[in-house]
């Protein structure tokens, strides 16, 4: 069977962003701090856990975006798929990108789609749906643990619900899964799929930005929060800051007088 993951690149969380000049877009300081959506690294878990498990798959990884999302696609090559796909573009909108992975997807057909529950930057959870719903393919959000049912050729999912509670799922392939951040943690990749993932030629194609869906929204102005309190900051000896801690907390009448 043949497996795709779509991932995308996201700026690392842990960067310094800052908002752009028109005040709609958050970017991060540094041009190269992005890094692989964590949840996709989880959907990308699932495939390879899945080929060990016994199942004779082919893995591919796929993202949609401008020249730098290839080193996402790398970095899922690293962790162990063996072919990449860049569909280069300047597309954003999750209706755009999701139509350009399906008609994708009609050309070169796979057995089951795999991507991450959302992404950590826009936290929508639309393109696993979005994708399905273009192909026409079933949908299981959510997942927790997959397998493959060779003999019904259906994917079994255990899908995480409220209050941790969980519901197992027979879907029928091909479809679309989306993987939430479940019990197996993305392994890291290793020095000789790193130098391969590198050397590889990605299968890359120009997608016709014209002829995809126009954005559905648009972002208007992004505000920093209105600071509502301030901290306050304690000067002086340890005993002196514990004095002033101590009268600071009568006065708001959180610790009384002692009688």
């Amino acid at each position: 069977m043949r497996i795709v993951v779509l991932v995308k690149q996201v700026f690392d969380p842990d960067a310094k962003v800052r908002l752009d000049a028109a005040g709609s877009v958050i970017e991060p300081d540094d041009p190269n701090a992005y890094v692989l959506n964590g949840y996709d690294a989880h959907a990308v878990e699932e495939a390879l856990r899945l080929r060990e498990s016994g199942v004779d798959a082919e893995l591919a990884a796929l993202s949609v975006g401008p020249p730098r999302v290839q080193n996402a696609v790398r970095r899922a090559m690293g962790m162990g798929v063996e072919q990449g796909v860049h569909l280069l573009g300047d597309v954003d909108d999750p209706f755009a990108v999701a139509q350009a992975v399906a008609a994708w997807l009609r050309e070169h057909p796979c057995d089951l789609v795999l991507t991450g529950v959302m992404s950590s930057d826009r936290m929508q959870g639309l393109i696993g749906p979005l994708t399905a719903a273009a192909l026409d393919w079933p949908c299981v959000t959510q997942a927790a643990e997959l397998a493959i049912d060779r003999e019904s050729g259906s994917a079994i999912v255990q899908q995480e619900l409220e209050g941790g509670l969980r519901q197992e799922v027979e879907v029928e392939l091909p479809a679309v899964v989306t993987v939430q951040s479940g019990p197996h943690r993305p392994r890291y990749p290793s020095l000789s799929n790193m130098l391969r993932a590198r050397e590889s030629e990605l299968v890359q194609v120009e997608l016709d930005t014209a002829a995809l869906p126009q954005p559905h929204w648009q972002t208007v102005r992004i505000e920093q929060p209105q600071r509502t309190r301030a901290g306050l900051m304690l000067d002086g000896s340890p005993q002196r800051k514990a004095e002033r801690l101590l009268s600071l907390l009568r006065e708001r009448n959180v610790l009384a007088e002692a009688r």
